[in-house]
């Protein structure tokens, strides 16, 4: 509900939803964009292939067995801070107390010293000595001919890394079904382990369909244009993680059409394609699956860009046939295609979550399609929260609207407007 004034505006969202529209708010017909993603996340089967890889391949994919500790960890007691070490028993009476210093301990040191009388000089991460149960910071003491004075009592264990206080032997540090990044990583060589067991890459073949696009630095001949998607499609499926196995283009032509679906459905986990899913007279793609005798579970969704996406199954491979209009192929990828791949490689929580943010402008919206306008983090408003503008419209053929922006607006099917400073969904774009 919209409110008059300059308050803000709080548009209906639903966790966990990709687009939160109310069902019956979609134009008839067609599938919300829940309901396809769950369609097409039913088709999923989950790559079952393990593989042994070493931390420095291991980045971006996804793990099949959980990362555990090999020690508690720390694995040792040691000391937090550069200091002193001392034994508390010793600071008898009032203070301040005068200590001898006996030895110098660093990090790495392995000997095992033992705590006489007096202090020991240690380093942050150096293990604690013997008989020692407490450091004292060395911007606490003062040093003397004598050796070094401590004015103030310390607290019992101050500035200690007690061992297993992180995590003790045996506990996951990162769970299965996790895409690894660079924190992923860093846990796992900080737990020792130098391979990881994760699962096989999905395999993914892209079709291009069309008589009318042409290899960029072709010359174009009458009503033909460059090919963007091809081009495009690589690399999102290479920064998301996939095996790239064919990328081949097919005329309008549905025997042949047909034909080269089967082949490559036959040798990967997905096939992706891209036009061919309109209504029109060269239109194949749909008719292809069916007389290869693949299902149909998705024929047309409620969002726009991306209304002819069409999702199902041909032969053990998952298929996906985005339209032709690169904005529209790229925006039904991130919405629908990013998710099944994520589920296809074993990942556990396939979407990528979204976030609010402030809308900079006034957006018109006619209502029955979920909308998926790209737009541009542009700064944070007075109270920290990111704004994000947007164009008047979204058009499927613009390539230029996808360079600059940070992802996309969410405006629900039922919504007639977004207002200047209302919250709206976000999604980020994945680029990896």
């Amino acid at each position: 509900m919209h409110k008059k004034g300059k308050e803000m505006t709080m548009l209906i969202r639903h966790e966990g939803a990709t687009c939160g529209c109310d069902v019956s708010d979609v134009q008839p017909g067609l599938m919300s964009v829940d309901q396809a993603l769950e369609a097409a996340l039913r088709l999923v089967v989950p790559v079952a292939v393990e593989e042994q890889v070493p931390l420095a391949q291991a980045l971006g994919r996804v793990l099949a067995r959980p990362v555990r500790t090999q020690t508690p960890m720390p694995p040792f007691d040691a000391s937090a801070v550069d200091g002193y070490a001392v034994r508390l028993g010793d600071l008898t009476g009032q203070g301040p107390w005068t200590l001898a210093v006996q030895d110098l301990v660093v990090a790495g040191d392995g000997r095992a010293i033992e705590l006489g009388s007096g202090a020991l000089r240690i380093f942050t991460g150096a293990p604690l000595p013997l008989g020692a149960d407490t450091v004292v910071m060395q911007e606490d003491v003062l040093s003397e001919a004598a050796g070094l004075q401590i004015r103030h009592r310390p607290q019992p264990g101050a500035n200690l890394r007690r061992a297993g206080e992180d995590m003790p032997k045996g506990q996951i540090v990162v769970a299965a079904g996790c895409r690894i990044g660079p924190r992923e990583i860093g846990a796992a060589a900080a737990n020792g382990h130098a391979m990881l067991c994760v699962w096989r890459r999905p395999r993914i073949a892209l079709l291009i369909t069309g008589d009318e696009v042409c290899p960029p630095g072709s010359t174009l001949g009458p009503g033909c244009i460059w090919d963007a998607n091809t081009s495009l499609l690589i690399a999102t499926f290479q920064a998301a993680g996939a095996d790239l196995v064919a990328a081949e283009h097919s005329p309008d032509d549905l025997p042949a059409l047909a034909a080269l679906m089967t082949r490559l459905a036959g040798q990967t986990d997905m096939l992706v394609t891209s036009g061919g899913v309109s209504a029109g007279e060269a239109d194949h793609c749909k008719a292809a699956v069916q007389a290869a005798q693949g299902k149909i579970a998705v024929a047309g969704v409620a969002m726009k860009p991306g209304k002819p996406v069409t999702i199902g199954q041909l032969g053990s491979a998952m298929w996906l046939g985005l339209p032709g209009n690169p904005v529209s192929a790229y925006v039904a990828w991130q919405v629908l295609g990013r998710p099944a791949l994520n589920a296809l490689a074993g990942q556990t929580a396939p979407q990528a979550p979204g976030h609010l943010v402030v809308a900079d402008g006034d957006l018109a919206h006619k209502p029955g399609r979920c909308e998926y306008r790209p737009a541009t983090i542009i700064g944070l408003d007075g109270m920290g929260r990111q704004v994000a503008a947007a164009g008047a419209a979204v058009h499927s053929g613009r390539m230029g609207t996808l360079v600059g922006a940070d992802g996309l607006i969410v405006i629900p099917a039922g919504t007639e407007a977004v207002r200047a400073g209302d919250l709206v969904d976000f999604l980020p774009f994945c680029v990896g």
